[in-house]
């Protein structure tokens, strides 16, 4: 299903709205249209193991569809769909290397498509399985081969990823079960290591479950993290998680406040946290570690933009990381993604697909300023290859 870009010389402007960075008003490298709603997700296929699918990624939409894309060719190659799938009822997608399946969620439904079917319009999947309640995220964990879906209900639902077996619904939280994230801890004292499932859920708590027994270990109040290291909370009432990421023994949850929470995953129980960064404004709707540089985290806004930021250690010491770069983007994020090439993916409210590559992180050329520091301009010359 092929698609337009645009390349270009683009003259824009840069405002200065925080102490943290410029917000670099920038082109999209590629703007493509493919889908008829809005973007719920953008999924990379690249699997660090093989080097395999480094240009292969999947975008989700509202309008009950998944599209795979190759963007060497910057087009769409294939798409799927089913007819149990409801529109606007789309949680993200993620793939499994091993059967070479695409999952997604859409309404309690959890459905699995082969990426080796040779039609380029699949309108019905391999295998689907139904769970309690609307499902808003799905991860998987290769070690036990569960997907785990967080529905509304607040419960964690797993799911053989085969479909084999039935599901197993777990209680986890008393409201809406937002996300969650599969996390191996080593212990130093047993010399084991115990697979783990955090959830985040609209209760403003953190959880933690043992994958292998199925049962709840620690549910933790977000209030209490800033509270138990002395750190400054505003507002009356407790801000929401949004997102959850694992890095290394780190999970970066991402709250409502713009604030990110870096929370030291073996010292969980214990309130333990790395730094709490003031990123942004409004809500961080995502933050992942880049594909294309180990030190690099990004942050996707409310604020209509996407930051870069640079992993910093003192003395062995995980700190706060040191912005590198704010992107302005045009409309409502919905999620983020890179690419071991330089590539950050952006799904927004839109049906398009925003795809911006950096160049030793380095997308544009900024011009000596034309006005004040506050207002400067900024040229962008891009070459097509």
């Amino acid at each position: 299903v092929s698609t337009q870009s645009t390349w270009g010389l683009i003259l824009s402007e840069m405002e200065s709205k925080r102490g943290v960075g410029n917000y670099d008003k920038s082109v999209v490298l590629q703007k493509r249209p493919g889908h008829k709603d809005a973007l719920t997700c953008v999924s990379s296929l690249y699997n660090p193991d093989s080097k395999e699918y480094v240009d292969i990624i999947a975008t989700t939409s509202d309008d009950a569809s998944i599209r795979l894309w190759d963007l060497r060719k910057g087009t769409s190659v294939k798409r799927f769909a089913d007819p149990k799938m409801i529109k606007e009822k789309m949680a993200n997608t993620i793939f499994d290397f091993d059967s070479k399946t695409l999952f997604t969620a859409s309404g309690p439904r959890v459905f699995g498509f082969d990426i080796r079917n040779e039609k380029v319009l699949v309108n019905e999947c391999t295998s689907n399985a139904e769970g309690a309640d609307e499902i808003n995220h799905i991860a998987l964990d290769k070690k036990s081969n569960l997907i785990a879906a967080s529905d509304d209900t607040g419960n964690i639902v797993f799911f053989d990823k085969t479909f084999a077996e039935t599901p197993t619904i777990v209680p986890m939280h008393e409201t809406v079960c937002f996300q969650s994230e599969f996390v191996q801890i080593h212990r130093k004292k047993t010399k084991k290591t115990h697979n783990h499932c955090f959830t985040i859920g609209f209760d403003c708590r953190i959880s933690r479950m043992n994958v292998e027994t199925k049962k709840g270990e620690h549910l933790l109040n977000v209030g209490d993290f800033f509270r138990r290291n002395n750190l400054p909370l505003q507002g009356m009432t407790l801000p929401l998680p949004y997102s959850i990421f694992h890095d290394d023994g780190e999970l970066l949850v991402s709250l409502e406040n713009g604030t990110l929470l870096s929370i030291k995953a073996n010292e969980f129980e214990q309130y333990k946290i790395n730094y709490a960064l003031d990123a942004h404004i409004n809500k961080i709707v995502r933050s992942c570690k880049a594909a294309f540089d180990s030190n690099t985290l990004l942050t996707l806004s409310n604020d209509m933009c996407f930051a870069l930021w640079e992993k910093k250690e003192e003395s062995g010491r995980v700190v706060a990381p040191e912005i590198r770069r704010q992107i302005v983007i045009e409309n409502k994020p919905n999620w983020i993604e890179t690419t071991p090439n330089n590539y950050v993916l952006i799904a927004d409210v839109t049906p398009d697909l925003y795809i911006y590559q950096f160049r030793d992180l380095s997308l544009i050329h900024i011009s000596e300023p034309t006005r004040q520091a506050e207002i400067s301009y900024a040229v962008f010359c891009l070459k097509k290859k």
